[in-house]
């Protein structure tokens, strides 16, 4: 998977981990969350463009406070479960 690993709770992709960084799934009710907390995008080259998906990082004093991650990685798989039902709905 693009180098890197996908994290998975059933069949819900809640994380990856790529380039040494944990990535968390976001959406819009989770971003502001996370983007307050220092978190940024993750953003790949596509045929030259830049393209965004829904994860965003996991910024080393998230990643050292076990509550605060164990936090963000709930809200994380409440977003993959949400983008998996709106899938299903289609």
């Amino acid at each position: 998977m693009f180098g890197g690993h996908g994290i998975f709770l059933d069949d819900a992709m809640l994380a990856l981990a790529f380039d040494d960084v944990l990535w968390l799934k976001s959406d819009p009710e989770t971003r502001a969350m996370f983007e307050a907390g220092g978190a940024r995008p993750f953003v790949y080259t596509r045929q030259g463009k830049p393209v965004e998906l829904s994860f965003l990082s996991v910024p080393g004093e998230v990643m050292a406070d076990r509550e605060l991650l164990l936090d963000w990685a709930g809200a994380a798989l409440k977003a993959a479960r949400r983008a998996r039902a709106r899938r299903r709905r289609r």
